[in-house]
């Protein structure tokens, strides 16, 4: 083969390969994806062609296995979340109550970020909700709200309300004891049974707190079916079950079979009627006199000693005098009419 034709092949493989490579689907082409396990490959069979001269170019390349992806974070197996709890504790000798919150907000809204961050490396946290009688250390707190005091009102039971927060590490080591939270974002909301000695259909109640040293009454809710008084808070400190007696209800008599009585407490006294008239016949006149010295008897029996003759009385009295003469006169009059007669 001349230089020519080495030329023309040259030129023909020149131009052949950048058509082949350009234009990839006239290719002959056999192909393995890389993965991240393998490494790929990549063969190709490129024919020449000048003339009646041939050749073939076979194009293998392989291609390397694709990176890994960055792993995930393997949780420490050592790690746990800790245990976190609330619970109300009552003293024997305060009303029974009822605490009812979202423990899960009241948890997540105590804890300060350092607090938190020790409860999920393993340690743990306990929540308590501590209702007791106020002793001298609420002696101030008291007074204030005594003096708050609007008429009547008198303090029926003074508590203590604290909500106290204990946290431990993973090995035990406590890191706060019993700590005092004066605040939280959540409301917790308490119920108080008002003891029985506290008791009245004719009485108010309400709560009043004392909270850093400013007083403010407590919304509350009064059911007088379960002797129950109901609040919210989230503001823990001294509270006190205040009462005031409520003037104008109905006085029930102590026995129920008695009712009140209707009549007037100083009635006033009306004329005596005239029971016998001159003019009246003897006959008539005889039957009165009767029956006013009857009646004039009674009034002298049922007068009691050491008590004075009212006006009314004095008067009444003359008038049965009067009365009587009159009919010792009429019954003269007859005997002697009756002698007269017979003669």
């Amino acid at each position: 083969m001349h230089c020519n034709q080495y030329k023309c092949v040259f030129i023909s493989f020149n131009i052949e390969y950048r058509k082949l490579i350009l234009k990839e689907r006239r290719i002959h082409e056999r192909k393995t994806d890389a993965t991240t396990q393998a490494a790929g490959s990549v063969q190709a069979d490129i024919a020449l062609v000048c003339g009646t001269a041939t050749d073939k170019v076979e194009f293998n390349k392989t291609i390397a296995k694709l990176p890994a992806p960055d792993p995930e974070p393997t949780p420490n197996p050592d790690t746990k979340l800790g245990d976190i709890t609330f619970e109300p504790v009552v003293s024997e000798d305060v009303p029974s109550v009822n605490v009812d919150t979202d423990k899960k907000k009241l948890i997540k809204k105590t804890l300060d970020d350092k607090q938190k961050d020790i409860v999920n490396k393993g340690g743990s946290a306990d929540i308590v909700l501590s209702i007791k009688n106020a002793t001298d250390n609420n002696a101030a707190d008291k007074k204030l709200i005594e003096a708050s005091f609007k008429a009547n009102e008198k303090i029926g039971k003074c508590l203590d309300v604290s909500l106290l927060l204990t946290v431990k590490d993973k090995a035990g080591n406590v890191v706060n004891n019993n700590k005092k939270v004066s605040d939280s974002q959540e409301m917790i909301t308490i119920t108080i049974n008002v003891p029985s000695d506290l008791i009245s259909n004719n009485r108010e109640y309400k709560i009043i707190r004392v909270h850093n040293g400013v007083v403010k009454t407590v919304d509350s809710v009064w059911d007088a079916d379960n002797k129950t008084i109901t609040f919210k808070t989230n503001e823990f400190s001294t509270y006190a079950i205040v009462y005031r007696d409520v003037a104008g209800s109905e006085v029930k008599p102590s026995d129920p079979e008695t009712k009140p009585s209707t009549q007037e407490t100083n009635p006033e006294s009306k004329p005596s009627e005239d029971v016998t008239k001159p003019s009246e016949s003897v006959t008539n006149g005889t039957e009165s006199s009767t029956q006013v010295s009857t009646e004039a008897v009674s009034e002298v029996q049922n007068t009691e000693p050491g008590t004075s003759t009212q006006t009314g009385d004095a008067t009444r009295l003359m008038m049965w005098l009067m009365i009587a003469l009159l009919s010792g006169a009429g019954i003269a009059g007859i005997i002697s009419k009756k002698k007269k007669l017979n003669n």
